[in-house]
């Protein structure tokens, strides 16, 4: 589920990233970014265990929970695997919430229960709306492997102006526990 939510967030940034023409005088371009979708995250805490792993040799780390530090040229095929084992029962009080900042000056959040009704993400300045299907509620604990398939753009949509995202995703239960904690940065150029 949570590779679900950070993929379609990803997609709803690249949706971003089209549209960000305009912004382009705003972007630190002293950052040294291959041309392709770049990412890294820490994983500060997950319920269970969580690990990805992705075909190829895209990424230049690993840790505990997979692959990380990775970069895809426009026009790769992106496909791997995670596997989830969720310790917790979730309900429909449960959530999860984005906190991040586009191009460090553009703030974005976002609050969505993660089970019961589909999470509904607006990309800020274009207002291009995502919706992630959820399953529904209750869902038990229990172990998931999915399959990763997902082919990139054969173009940048930024032309190749680098833009990011930087910020975290976290799963809070409603007695405001935090079952997991994620830090996502992701470049596009």
């Amino acid at each position: 589920m949570m590779i679900r939510i950070a993929a379609a967030f990803v997609i709803g940034f690249l949706s971003y990233a089209y549209a960000s023409q305009a912004l382009r005088g705003f972007v630190n371009e002293s950052y040294s970014v291959a041309s392709g979708l770049s990412f890294t995250r820490t994983i500060y805490e997950v319920p269970g265990s969580f690990d990805l792993r992705f075909n190829g040799n895209n990424c230049g780390s690993t840790d505990d929970h997979g692959d990380n530090d990775c970069h895809f040229d426009w026009g790769d095929d992106v496909t791997g695997v995670y596997k989830l084992n969720i310790a917790n029962i979730i309900d429909a009080t449960d959530k999860f919430e984005g906190h991040f900042k586009i191009d460090s000056f553009i703030s974005y959040s976002f609050s969505c229960a993660l089970c019961g009704e589909d999470c509904v993400l607006e990309v800020p300045v274009v207002k291009f709306k995502y919706i992630i299907p959820m399953p529904s509620c209750p869902v038990p604990a229990h172990n998931e492997t999915t399959q990763i398939e997902y082919q990139l753009s054969k173009h940048s949509p930024t032309e190749g102006i680098l833009t990011h995202l930087e910020g975290h995703v976290k799963v809070v239960k409603a007695s405001g526990e935090t079952l997991a904690n994620v830090a996502i940065t992701v470049y596009v150029k």
